[in-house]
Formats: structure tokens, C-alpha cells, sequence
């Protein structure tokens, strides 16, 4: 999904406010880039798998860490490595 967005991006094809997210992006810094209510997407998966409608920070919070559930082993292990430098 974060390829499909960046490609889009390149081709200036309009699309609704996006980031990113790692572990290293803290809740403040998401919230200054896209207003809620927001919706996170595991960056793997397809079709609605994972998906979930957050309208403050604590439902901002929980949908990243579920979406970090769908992520592969290799990734959940770098994911849980990074959120020892910072925490949510």
C-alpha cells in the first residue's frame, strides 16, 4: 500500500493526506500531518484486513498496534526492537 502511494505521488495523482508510520514517529508528529478521524492500513495485506477508523489519540494508538500484528515476523521483530528507543 505505501508503494501504491508513493507511485501515485510521483504521477501527481490527488489522494486523500498519508504517511508512513514507524515506531519512530511519535502520536503528536501524526496528528500534525493528518486531522481525524484518520484511518491506519497494515502497510502489508489486502483488501480491508487490519483496517481501523481512529477519531483521538488513544484509538490512534490501539489501531498502530494492531496493524503492527499483521506485519511478518521479520518486521514485527525490527518493530519491536525500534519501540525500546521509543515507546507510544
Amino acid at each position: 500500500k505505501s508503494i501504491t502511494k508513493e507511485l501515485m505521488s510521483y504521477h501527481h495523482i490527488p489522494q486523500v493526506p498519508y504517511m508512513k508510520v514507524s515506531k519512530e514517529i511519535t502520536l503528536e508528529e501524526i496528528e500534525k500531518q493528518i486531522p481525524y478521524p484518520m484511518i491506519v492500513k497494515p502497510s502489508n495485506g489486502g483488501s480491508s484486513i487490519g483496517i481501523k477508523k481512529a477519531s483521538n489519540q488513544t484509538e490512534l494508538k490501539e489501531a498502530i498496534e494492531e496493524a503492527l500484528t499483521f506485519l511478518p515476523e521479520k518486521e514485527k521483530k525490527e518493530a519491536v526492537k525500534k519501540s525500546c528507543q521509543r515507546t507510544f
